[in-house]
């Protein structure tokens, strides 16, 4: 009997030790059950519920959001047609809500009247504040479902709202990536730059991480849109591992995707000592817009290891016309002494195309037959061909420049016909434009000598001709040009040229201080506040005055325009330009109060194409507010109605390089020169940029759009071609 009641009391004591844990277990397995069993167990109970029951298990998967994802979806299959119909609106309608603000995003057209673009600003704002995972796992989603279709603004809209709201959120997620790479297996058109801009979001080990999978598994097109993907979105010390990404796909059977691949490796490679041997290999390519390729990048890089290539191929007459035309470009670049013997062949060969280019390699080589043969085409009839001047300016040295000087020399007898007198215009204008690309000190004097001629005498010279001897000088940018553009402001041939002279000085400033041209600047100032300036209208001329004022002597343009701002009533072009001006002088209040308000105005009352101008003064006056994530937002709007406007991405990239994110910024400028941006003065000499001059990747660009106009040999851009070959 003491034996069972000491047994007895034994258990009793374990039951007591062991309640209070298994009343623990079974208190936590209540407290926090799986979502996602929760979920299957909930759409048990949509099938033999009564109606109440339904409704509040509909509000609790509705409560359990995302989680509840994945056991709906299986529940799409479900034999019961009101549990399917139930599903369906749990999974898709706060999708449905979603796209019906995103198309009333897209909708807010600029050509249509009223308050609809408004108010389309008004929804992208609203939902960058509701940013969530969620949510942009359903942008993801819509943009997933409207790429197919071909609904290219819709899915412009989506992305960049989802970068928005990440950016505004600031925590990404690996599912962040994963899903984006998806995007790749879709022809998204022009939302592929959005798709692009949405990586760049994520942080550099996620970008590669998301471009990892589409690498291994996409095949084609796809692939080819992933690999130019990994050149854009890597970061500068990815570069070895991206390249490792990439080498597999140079041997790629289709020639899109070798393409792709040959163009994201120039991008990452940032010094000659990166390997060079896939270019090399690849510039005998089959396909020919990769050995042209190749070619350009082993000019660009001056890969003397590929000289044998390229003498092969631009020897080869079976060989395309372009790639033939790349190959003597290389040559010229290269400066490789042993292949003048092929490029004077080819100078007097039947093809003209490549004989001008052969002539301008001549001269970038510095050959020493290079001057004569130059000279003597210029001579024979080819004065309207600017590639024998540029290769003057390639020869350099005194005698570049003594051959230049004898086409930029006026003749002392006015030639009477009229045709003639316009020919020897013609060489001469080519000839001033080369001085902007000749390497010699004395260069930018020579030009200046054309300006102080004499004024002329029954039109001629013509007015263009000292237009181009002055925007000559602005593209050299040197001290000395900027100083002789200054000093010229009181030369009695001024007027046929002073709108471009003001524009030079404005881009250029002032090197040297204020204080050794006095007379010069109170000109300008006088200038600005009168527009007493003969040969260019009031208005134009005190605002291209201000501009050039601003640069060239910062001290003293805020004493004179801030009182010439401040007593305009109403307003105006001249109080507008003066504005921006002092915005960039330190006083953004003048922007704010005076610039800024009559720029939405406008934006509110335009109608038609009219409202992408406007919008994009908004921008540029926010730019000059300071507000340059304001401004980035103003720009980026632009592509909800047009998404190849290159203006509106060379914008963006002036704001992101004041945000101080180089890596998004070089890439908007790749784009706006992929979309048509030619304008290299402003493009070296814009003070937004400013940030980026001492970026390599930055003087790599604008050497390539120079080289491009010097040669008229563009820039390979994207799309890729259809047909491999």
């Amino acid at each position: 009997m003491a034996e069972r009641l000491s047994r007895s009391r034994s258990r009793r004591r374990s039951l007591a030790l062991c309640a209070p844990l298994l009343l623990g277990w079974a208190t936590a397995a209540t407290a926090a059950p799986d979502p996602a069993e929760e979920a299957a167990q909930l759409i048990q109970r949509l099938r033999s519920g009564s109606p109440g029951e339904r409704i509040r298990t509909l509000e609790r998967l509705t409560e359990l959001g995302e989680a509840a994802r994945r056991p709906l979806e299986r529940a799409l299959g479900d034999l019961d047609p009101d549990v399917r119909l139930h599903v369906l609106h749990l999974l898709y309608a706060p999708e449905g809500e979603l796209e019906r603000q995103l198309r009333q995003i897209v909708d807010g057209r600029p050509h249509q009247p009223g308050a609809s673009y408004p108010l389309a600003l008004r929804a992208y704002r609203e939902l960058v504040g509701e940013a969530s995972p969620i949510l942009r796992d359903q942008l993801l989603r819509v943009a997933r479902r409207a790429a197919p279709r071909g609904q290219e603004r819709l899915t412009i809209v989506a992305l960049e709202l989802w970068r928005a709201c990440l950016l505004s959120e600031g925590k990404p997620r690996v599912r962040d990536g994963q899903l984006l790479g998806e995007l790749f297996s879709f022809e998204l058109g022009a939302a592929g730059d959005s798709l692009l801009d949405a990586l760049g979001a994520l942080p550099p080990k996620q970008r590669l991480a998301a471009l990892r999978t589409p690498l291994s598994r996409l095949e084609g097109l796809p692939l080819a849109r992933a690999a130019r993907a990994l050149g854009e979105v890597a970061a500068v010390d990815q570069a070895a591992e991206g390249r490792a990404l990439l080498r597999p796909l140079l041997g790629a059977r289709d020639a899109r995707v070798r393409l792709a691949a040959l163009r994201s490796w120039g991008l990452l490679a940032h010094q000659v000592a990166d390997d060079s041997l896939p270019i090399v290999r690849l510039t005998l390519d089959p396909h020919p817009e990769v050995a042209r390729e190749a070619l350009r990048q082993a000019g660009d890089w001056r890969l003397v290891v590929a000289r044998e290539a390229a003498e092969r191929l631009a020897n080869d007459d079976q060989r395309p016309r372009r790639v033939r035309a790349e190959a003597v470009r290389t040559l010229g670049l290269l400066g490789e002494p042993v292949s003048g013997k092929l490029l004077l062949a080819l100078c007097v060969g039947k093809d003209r195309e490549l004989s001008l280019l052969a002539s301008w390699a001549l001269g970038a080589l510095r050959a020493p037959e290079a001057a004569r043969l130059l000279t003597d085409q210029i001579r024979q009839g080819e004065a309207a061909e600017p590639l024998l001047f540029n290769g003057l300016a390639r020869l350099g040295g005194d005698a570049g420049r003594n051959a230049l000087r004898i086409f930029q020399r006026l003749p002392e007898q006015i030639p009477g016909d009229e045709d003639q007198r316009s020919l020897v215009e013609e060489r001469v204008q080519r000839a001033l434009a080369a001085g902007a690309r000749l390497d010699h000190p004395k260069a930018a004097a020579d030009l200046c000598a054309f300006l102080e001629q004499l004024p002329r005498r029954r039109g001629y010279p013509s007015e263009r001709s000292y237009e181009v001897a002055c925007e000559a000088l602005a593209e050299r940018g040197d001290s000395e040009a900027a100083r002789l553009l200054l000093e010229h402001l009181e030369q009695p041939s001024t007027f046929f040229y002073l709108e471009e002279l003001l524009e030079g000085v404005g881009r250029l400033g002032l090197p040297g201080g204020e204080g050794r041209h006095e007379r010069e600047l109170e000109r300008l100032a006088e200038i600005s506040r009168h527009g007493q300036a003969r040969g260019l209208g009031t208005n134009r001329a005190r605002q291209l005055a201000a501009r050039a004022l601003t640069r060239a002597a910062p001290a003293m343009a805020r004493g004179v325009l801030a009182p010439q701002v401040t007593s305009m009533r109403g307003a105006n072009e001249v109080q507008h330009a003066m504005a921006r001006c002092l915005g960039l002088l330190g006083a953004p209040e003048f922007v704010l109060e005076r610039a800024l308000p009559v720029s939405q105005r406008r934006l509110r009352d335009a109608r038609g194409a009219e409202r992408v101008t406007a919008l994009n003064e908004v921008g540029i006056d926010q730019l000059y507010a300071g507000q340059f994530s304001d401004a980035l937002i103003s720009f980026q709007r632009i592509r909800w109605v047009k998404p190849n406007e290159w203006y509106a991405a060379f914008n963006a990239a002036c704001a992101l390089a004041h945000l101080g994110r180089k890596d998004d910024a070089l890439r908007l400028l790749r784009r706006a020169i992929r979309f048509g941006s030619k304008d290299i003065t402003h493009l070296r000499f814009d003070h937004d940029l400013a940030s980026l001059r001492d970026d390599p990747r930055f003087a790599r660009l604008v050497a390539q759009v120079r080289l491009a106009r010097e040669t008229n040999l563009a820039i390979p851009v994207w799309p890729l071609p259809r047909q491999p070959q």
